[in-house]
Order: C-alpha cells, then sequence, then structure tokens
C-alpha cells in the first residue's frame, strides 16, 4: 500500500484529484480476453468503483455483487471474505488493494456470474484537464448481463461471430456511461 498521507487522499477543489490509480479490471476465464484499464480518484470508495465496473463493462446491474478482499490494513476482515455490500459504500481503494495489489468482484452470486480481477497498476498525479473516473483503454466484447457465467458466455460468442452485428469495446461509449453512472 503507498502511503500517502491524509493531504493526499483529499480533492482539490472542483472535485480534481491530486493522485489517481491506474487499474485493470479482468474479467477472468473468458477467452478472447475482456479487459478495461480505468482511472480512478485516490480517495474512491468500492461502491463508487462498483458504479464505475458497471458503465465500463456495459452492465445495467441486473445481478448482485460482492467485493472479495484478500485482507485490510486494519485487519477488519479476513482474507478472501466478501464484503457487505452495506460496508463497501465507505471501504476506501486504497485499502482493498492491501495486502495484494489485487481484489476481486463477484457478478452474480448464484454461481453462474462472473469474477473480475481489480489490479493496482500504478498511482499517478492527475491532470487537471482530465475528468475522473474514466477509461483509458479496453478489449474485448463485454457479455450481456443476461448471459451468466464464462460457458454461456463462449455459447453466446460461437453464435455472435456469425452475426455481423458483434458487440465491440469502445472508449468512448465507457465514458459516457461512466458519465452517467456519476
Amino acid at each position: 500500500m503507498v502511503n500517502l498521507g491524509t493531504s493526499a487522499m483529499r480533492r482539490r477543489p472542483g472535485s480534481v484529484y491530486q493522485l489517481i490509480f491506474r487499474v485493470t479490471l479482468l474479467l477472468e476465464d473468458v477467452f478472447p480476453a475482456v479487459t478495461r484499464e480505468v482511472e480512478v480518484g485516490i480517495s474512491t470508495k468500492l461502491g463508487g468503483l462498483h458504479r464505475v465496473i458497471q458503465a465500463v463493462m456495459g452492465w445495467q446491474n441486473l445481478n448482485d455483487h460482492r467485493f472479495i478482499l484478500k485482507g485490510d490494513i486494519y485487519e477488519r476482515v479476513p482474507a478472501n471474505s466478501m464484503l457487505d455490500p452495506g460496508r463497501e459504500r465507505n471501504w476506501p481503494l486504497d485499502s482493498a488493494f492491501y495486502p495484494a495489489k489485487f481484489f476481486h468482484y463477484q457478478y452474480g452470486l448464484d454461481g453462474n456470474g462472473w469474477l473480475l480481477r481489480i489490479i493496482e497498476r500504478d498511482v499517478v498525479g492527475a491532470s487537471r484537464s482530465v475528468r475522473y473516473p474514466r477509461c483509458i483503454a479496453g478489449e474485448g466484447a463485454s457479455p450481456p448481463d443476461e448471459i451468466c457465467g464464462p460457458n454461456a458466455y463462449r455459447h453466446y460468442l460461437q453464435n455472435e461471430l456469425r452475426q455481423p452485428k458483434h458487440n465491440r469495446f469502445s472508449i468512448v461509449s465507457a465514458n459516457r456511461r461512466i458519465n452517467k453512472a456519476k
């Protein structure tokens, strides 16, 4: 965990962040790969990250979700435990990256859902000319909300790739959805 001090975690006037996390979202057990690179303010809470994930993946929040943490600097949760949704609203992102530099987001809790690995890539200075959060890169079409799990998605892709209308990833669309979700 990066020791940033209390002043670095505060927003500047006008909601401009001093520091941001550069984060990779990797949908596990899917081929071809589905990834998103996002930048979020250092003071982002897991509840806010949930809204960013939903936006960049193109999901409509139709399924339940949980964050699965690897631990916590304050030892508030045991390793690999699911964080109660009531606590995620105020759970700091920097704490979620401790002790590992990654944790998971499970979307769909019925055993047929998705597991998204959230990986801390970097902590960088924010630009005054950029609105955060934002998506900066991505690869692969996200599975639609109604497709539950990697096996169903593989079947969907086999059928969908025969069709010329296959949904592709668009950074512009992802950022529009993020701005609507704020």
